[in-house]
């Protein structure tokens, strides 16, 4: 049954991966794409600075910058960025669901996420959201394992501070992404409190 679960879980990221991909470059930048570009093919310093006058964090702009110089500033080439995060993302609700319920919730949770026309939508617009959504996901299942292995009376392990250090990682690359990301930092305490 080991194999039949990764089967499902390929062929869901296949057709996360087709609907995430396919006509990615087939309209054109709007604005706020168009902005995120500007942004990112200013250097360094330039882009830091004004970037401080905006409503986003770096994040993304940076990354944004190192993935245009392998990838291109076609449509297509800037758009990639949020495709690889929002495929990322269906195998991140996957991982989620099968640690909180089983296997099958997993596969079912990825499979509507593979599907799901918001998040297909926003895994092709060059803008930081389906990044943002990648890294609160990742920060989510850190969060669901380290309890997990306090839980177990492992807190002391290698593998917990492990968990804990990604949980704090990803949470600060979140901040760094976008400013409503405390709102995933206040129901992940909400949820550890309870």
């Amino acid at each position: 049954t080991s194999y039949v679960v990764w089967a499902a879980l390929v062929l869901i990221l296949v057709l996360a991966a087709f609907l995430r991909l396919y006509l990615l470059g087939g309209q054109s930048l709007w604005a706020d794409e168009m902005s995120s570009l500007v942004t990112a093919l200013k250097p360094v310093p330039r882009l830091l600075h004004d970037i401080s006058n905006e409503i986003h964090p770096p994040l993304y702009h940076l990354t944004l910058k190192a993935w245009i110089q392998l990838f291109g500033t076609t449509e297509a080439g800037i758009r990639s960025l949020s495709a690889l995060c929002g495929i990322v993302l269906v195998g991140l609700t996957y991982l989620i669901g099968a640690q909180l319920f089983d296997r099958r919730v997993g596969l079912l949770s990825a499979a509507l996420s593979a599907i799901a026309p918001f998040q297909v939508y926003y895994s092709q617009e060059a803008r930081m959201y389906m990044p943002l959504a990648m890294v609160g996901a990742i920060a989510v299942y850190a969060f669901i394992r380290f309890v997990g292995q306090e839980d177990a009376g492992l807190a002391a392990s290698r593998g917990c501070w492990l968990w804990g250090a990604l949980y704090v990682l990803a949470n600060g690359l979140g901040l760094w992404l976008h400013y409503s990301y405390p709102i995933v930092l206040v129901m992940e305490n909400v949820v550890y409190g309870l």
